[in-house]
C-alpha cells in the first residue's frame, strides 16, 4: 500500500472583502453564528488520509497574499498523489475472466443476454443477430454496434460502457466478476424457486413473516435447496452481502410518519 499523505487544515479566514470588519452591517449579517460556527469545525478538523508526505496547508488570507506559487506547489503535489495511486494500481494482477460455458454449450445462445434483438416465436433469439452483437463487442466500437439487428424500436443502451475509463479506484478490467450460473446449474434453478415465493409472499406484511403460512411455506421449501441451506423467517428473501442479515427487513426509518 502507499505511505498515507496528512492534509492539515490551516484556519479558514474568509478572503471576500465582504466579510471584513471595515464593512459594518453586511458584515455581520454574512458572518451569522452558524458560519463562523462551521469554519471553526472546518478549521479544528482532524487529519484526513489522502497518500504520501505531509502538506500542510495555508489559511485563505495567506493564500491570497501570496503569489501564485502555493497554487503552483498544490498543483504538483495534487499530480504527484494522482501519479502514485496510477502507479500503484498499475501492480494490481489483471485477473483471468471466466464463463459459465452457456455460449458454447448451447448454440442457439438460450442462455445468454440477448435483450433488445430479434427473437423466434418460443423467445429463442436469431443466432445470426447474436452473433453479430459478438462481432461488435470484439470490435468495440460505436459504429460496429450499429450494425447489430434489433428486434424492435428500441436500441442497445450504453453498449460501450465496459471500455470507458474511470479515473476513481481501480480500473474495471483489474477486477474478477463471477460467472452467471448456467442454464443447468442447480443454484440458477433455486433462485428460480426463491422467485416464485417472493411472488406469493409480496403481501405479507414483514413484520408477520415468523407466522405466516406462506413465509413460512417458503422457509420449508428453500431451507431444502443448497443455495439457501439455514434460511430462516429472519432471513428469508434476504441479500447476499455483509450485513444483510442484520437488524428488521427494512429500514427503521421507514417505520417513521412521513409525508
Amino acid at each position: 500500500m502507499p505511505l498515507l499523505r496528512s492534509v492539515v487544515f490551516g484556519e479558514c479566514a474568509p478572503t471576500n472583502p465582504l466579510n471584513s470588519s471595515a464593512t459594518g452591517a453586511t458584515a455581520d449579517a454574512d458572518t451569522s453564528p452558524s458560519r463562523r460556527q462551521l469554519f471553526a469545525r472546518v478549521s479544528s478538523a482532524s487529519a484526513i488520509s489522502l497518500a504520501s508526505t505531509v502538506t500542510p496547508f495555508g489559511s485563505s488570507a495567506e493564500l491570497g497574499q501570496g503569489a501564485l506559487g502555493g497554487a503552483h506547489e498544490r498543483v504538483t503535489d495534487s499530480y504527484q498523489v494522482r501519479e502514485e495511486a496510477a502507479r500503484f494500481e498499475r501492480q494490481l494482477p489483471v485477473p483471468r475472466q471466466t464463463t459459465n460455458g452457456d455460449e458454447q454449450e448451447y448454440r442457439n445462445f438460450i442462455g445468454n443476454y440477448s435483450k433488445g434483438l430479434p427473437h423466434n416465436a418460443i423467445g429463442e433469439v436469431d443466432p445470426s443477430a447474436y452473433r453479430s452483437l459478438l462481432s461488435a463487442v470484439r470490435q468495440g466500437t460505436a459504429a460496429a454496434f450499429e450494425q447489430v439487428p434489433l428486434g424492435g424500436n428500441t436500441k442497445l443502451v450504453n453498449p460501450l460502457a465496459g471500455s470507458a475509463f474511470d479515473l476513481e479506484g481501480t480500473d474495471s478490467h483489474q477486477l474478477a466478476i463471477p460467472p452467471f450460473p448456467a442454464v443447468a446449474n442447480q443454484s440458477l434453478a433455486d433462485e428460480a424457486v426463491e422467485l416464485y415465493w417472493i411472488a406469493l409472499c409480496r403481501d405479507v406484511p414483514f413484520a408477520n413473516f415468523a407466522t405466516a403460512a406462506k413465509t413460512l411455506g417458503a422457509v420449508s421449501e428453500l431451507s431444502k435447496l443448497p443455495a439457501f441451506a439455514g434460511v430462516t423467517p429472519q432471513t428469508l428473501f434476504r441479500g447476499f452481502t455483509v450485513g444483510d442479515v442484520i437488524g428488521p427487513y427494512i429500514s427503521q426509518f421507514l417505520l417513521k410518519p412521513f409525508n
